[in-house]
């Protein structure tokens, strides 16, 4: 089995609060109460969901508590010069969800 985890046969209840990144592993819920389980999100290979109908309360994947306003990204690129040289590029850009469309503001670049 290529599980990360199941909640099958009698196995605990599981509630991650960031994001699960496993994009090449399966992961098998059986019946989880309706609390979120992924709430930061889920990357993953194949979900194998079982839930009663008699299951109430959140969602399996939760969301923010509040609408996200901005997100941080850190960039990387790395390329090759003419003389076989390598040259890194980075950059922290912050995405602003205020206006339509999104805004992005460089916060810092450099080129190594």
């Amino acid at each position: 089995d290529r599980f990360a985890f199941d909640t099958k046969n009698g196995h605990p209840a599981i509630a991650l609060h960031g994001l699960f990144y496993a994009p090449t592993v399966d992961v098998a819920l059986d019946g989880p109460n309706g609390s979120s389980v992924f709430r930061g999100g889920a990357v993953i290979n194949d979900l194998d969901l079982k839930l009663s109908a008699a299951v109430t309360g959140g969602t399996i994947f939760g969301t923010a508590p509040s609408p996200i306003t901005s997100r941080r990204v850190e960039i990387t690129s790395t390329s090759t010069d003419p003389d076989g040289g390598t040259v890194v590029a980075e950059a922290v850009v912050e995405v602003r969800y205020t206006t339509s469309p999104p805004s992005v503001v460089v916060l810092s670049s450099r080129t190594q």
